[in-house]
């Protein structure tokens, strides 16, 4: 990660648009002063002037994650509240409040977010960076010969945005399955975008920020079916005491 943050830094001063990856290995101290050794794939994606939608670097970050395991042929991949003492990650990397483990079934595959500010400054990198490191370990014993075939929709998807302000506790997967759950058949995605604590919100809150596919396989969906649909998952998470932002 700290040669990716030097070549964004000498990049920043010619590029607007940066996008590196790499694969090496990584070391840190074990049990009786022994050095771990793992491979790590990581990838991070900056911009000069980060303008436009909010949490778009952690989206496309996010994306990458996404891609990469689908191609391996993993398709129960899931995302969890970062865990600072993660062994997956030097936790001085992340920006606190604003990263995501990524998960397949019950293992660590990695880690998603944005790169901790204090660290960025020691670059003399003043913009939004995102990034993500995934064990390759564990990726490679995940990985599927053969791929879940899926037939290309028929009918167009509907998409909506919302943001769900919760208590910093609580757990990315909790809400997600608020939504899911209330959604019902329509609802085919739901995928957390943005992760965020700080500046106008709670310091014992945080808000995070859901992509929402509608679709059918048998019909073309209307205006009424999706915000009927999407009333539901609003009533739902406000039943559970949380503030929703659409």
């Amino acid at each position: 990660m700290f040669a990716l943050l030097d070549a964004v830094a000498e990049n920043m001063k010619h590029q607007k648009n940066i996008r590196l990856f790499e694969i090496g290995n990584v070391f840190a101290s074990g049990e009786k002063g022994k050095p771990n050794e793992w491979r790590m794939i990581t990838a991070i994606c900056a911009e000069k002037t980060s303008t436009g939608k909010e949490g778009k670097l952690f989206y496309e970050a996010k994306g990458i994650a996404d891609t990469l395991c689908e191609k391996m042929g993993i398709n129960d991949v899931w995302y969890s509240d970062f865990q600072k003492a993660s062994v997956y990650t030097d936790g001085r990397f992340w920006h606190q409040g604003r990263a995501a483990e990524i998960k397949i079934g019950d293992r660590t595959l990695g880690v998603v977010g944005e790169i901790d500010p204090v660290l960025l400054h020691a670059y003399d990198i003043s913009e939004r960076v995102a990034a993500i490191e995934i064990d390759h370990e564990t990726l490679v014993a995940c990985a599927q010969e053969k791929k879940e075939y899926r037939p290309i929709p028929k009918f167009p998807a509907v998409e909506r945005d919302i943001a769900v302000v919760v208590p910093a506790e609580t757990k990315i997967d909790s809400v997600q399955y608020t939504i899911e759950a209330a959604g019902g058949e329509l609802l085919v995605s739901s995928d957390v975008f943005d992760i965020y604590e700080g500046e106008h919100i709670d310091a014992a809150q945080k808000s995070l920020a859901f992509h929402l596919i509608f679709q059918s396989p048998a019909r073309t969906l209307t205006d009424e079916d999706v915000d009927e649909a999407f009333v539901a998952i609003v009533s739902a998470l406000r039943r559970e005491g949380w503030d929703v932002r659409s």
